[in-house]
């Protein structure tokens, strides 16, 4: 019934649009029928993707507010093609005179848009080379951006290559365990990683690469090969290989699930260094079986925890959750505020503290953002972690990802999250309780001194977690307490050991985020 409703709204939508465009030039139905722009398919990406728009953004918002910037888009493509509307009319234009016309929907028409939207771009086709001889996905992607762009910088479209490149990332795929290089023309083995297929075939490091799957490499970039190894799970590819201690082999290897890795350690002097490059889906148990793995091989000798977040830019928001109660025991980790009921969600802990009360410093700088600086605040407010290093990004909003119809995905901004202290991230970031911008040179003990001076970082954290979300002037002074910077060196990670090595001084870090708790309360 619903589908002869919407044939039947969709014969009289023709069939006006018909009238409307008599003297414009519109072809007759039959040419539209044979346009090869997908305009079915079209339609139900238009309708999947301007819904969710609709639905989930933070900011209540209509189609009729965004779908015209969308169209707009083409004009990247072809700038003879225009888009206005006048009234309730919607008009494509090329060269500033008018070709087609069409009835304007409801502002609120999440379907009259997206029938909408997919008629004028395949009418714009008719009248453009570089449009016609644009892909599907290309159009989607200037509509997308297009619709999108005056939402907020974090919301976007990825069409379907690079979305599958991002879920690959966050969810894993199917491949063998191994990262390659191009280098003087060939395909080599860059890296191989521990407990895959790939290590387990008699793969070395090195090893150059000549044919996948029947298919030689020669002339492909390292990222196209790599992806030429991907697959179904428990499928197998088929690789014809020169090793550097055999010669040529070929080999017959059955893919698995691979996970990025996205969790290194390295244990120094009883002090366990994690390093977190971003967050997906494998990274708090990640993070969780390296501190189980320190503790077995000191036994009662660790002494610490850094977990560095520098540059980290963020990843999945269940993981950041995940990492901060693996060393929390009760309280507050996260509350998310936006329209959508799903976005109103509190974080507790559940009690159960991996490093066993064990120091922990987490390090940040300018680049660590959004999942970063939710592990990074909740360990501060939650008086567990001296955090050092300089303020962070400042991301404080959540978006979630809408896969299309076509496989491409809009990532959506639909929530912004407060810390267990109350304040919120966005425009802000974390500030550390141990500032190490503008200090170049090597960390030195007297650095720490400066934790004997305490008034001025507690009169800080105090108002940084008072200022108001809109009052960005006073946000953007305080964060020059402790300006952003990028800090990839070991300085801060020196620093960090220091702390650790001299429990008074530690403690009295800690005390900082105590104190400034107490007071705003």
């Amino acid at each position: 019934m619903i589908n002869k409703i919407r044939d039947l709204r969709h014969s009289l939508f023709t069939t006006a649009l018909l009238l409307l465009a008599a003297c414009s030039g519109i072809p007759d139905p039959q040419s539209i029928s044979n346009d090869p722009f997908p305009r079915g398919d079209a339609e139900e990406i238009f309708a999947a993707g301007f819904g969710n728009i609709t639905d989930k953004y933070i900011n209540e918002i209509t189609p009729g507010e965004y779908v015209i910037e969308g169209l707009k888009g083409l004009t990247s493509l072809d700038t003879t093609i225009s888009i206005e509307k006048a009234d309730n009319r919607v008009i494509l234009k090329r060269l500033k005179e008018p070709v087609a016309t069409y009835i304007a929907p409801k502002t609120d028409d999440i379907d009259g848009w997206a029938f909408t939207a997919a008629q004028l771009t395949a009418e714009s086709r008719k009248h453009s080379t570089d449009l016609m001889d644009a892909t599907a996905e290309e159009l989607y992607e200037v509509i997308f951006d297009g619709a999108i762009s005056k939402l907020d910088i974090y919301s976007r479209y990825a069409g379907n290559t690079e979305a599958d490149n991002n879920r690959a990332k966050r969810d894993g795929f199917g491949g063998i365990g191994v990262y390659l290089r191009k280098e003087n023309n060939k395909i080599l083995i860059n890296k191989i990683l521990a407990e895959t297929p790939a290590s387990m075939s008699g793969l070395h490091k090195d090893d150059e690469v000549l044919i996948i799957n029947g298919n030689t490499v020669s002339g492909l970039r390292a990222s196209a090969a790599a992806k030429s190894l991907r697959g179904p799970i428990g499928s197998t590819v088929q690789l014809t290989v020169n090793c550097i201690n055999e010669g040529i082999i070929n080999l017959e290897v059955e893919r698995e699930h691979i996970i990025p890795k996205t969790v290194s350690a390295m244990l120094n002097n009883g002090i366990l260094h994690l390093k977190i490059k971003n967050f997906n889906h494998d990274t708090a148990d990640s993070v969780i079986r390296e501190l189980d793995k320190a503790f077995q091989l000191e036994n009662q000798g660790l002494k610490g925890v850094v977990l560095d977040l520098r540059g980290n830019p963020g990843g999945l928001l269940k993981q950041s959750i995940q990492m901060a109660d693996a060393f929390l025991t009760d309280g507050n980790i996260l509350d998310t505020k936006g329209r959508h009921i799903d976005s109103l969600q509190h974080y507790e802990a559940g009690g159960d503290d991996k490093a066993h009360g064990l120091p922990v410093v987490v390090l940040v700088d300018g680049g660590s953002a959004s999942a970063s600086e939710i592990v990074a605040a909740a360990l501060q407010d939650g008086e567990r972690a001296v955090v050092m290093g300089t303020v962070s990004y400042g991301k404080g909003t959540v978006q979630t990802v809408i896969r299309l119809p076509n496989d491409g995905e809009l990532i959506i901004t639909w929530s912004r999250f407060m810390t267990p202290s109350g304040y919120a991230l966005h425009g802000l970031g974390v500030l550390p309780a141990i500032c190490t911008s503008g200090i170049n040179q090597a960390a030195t003990p007297e650095l720490l001194a400066t934790l004997e001076d305490q008034s001025n970082t507690l009169d800080t954290l105090g108002l940084w977690r008072q200022v108001a979300i809109d009052n960005t002037a006073e946000r953007n002074d305080l964060r020059s307490n402790c300006p952003p910077e990028k800090h990839a060196g070991a300085k801060d990670l020196d620093l960090a050991r220091m702390l650790i090595e001299d429990s008074a001084l530690y403690y009295r870090a800690l005390d900082l985020t105590a104190e400034t708790a107490e007071a705003i309360e």
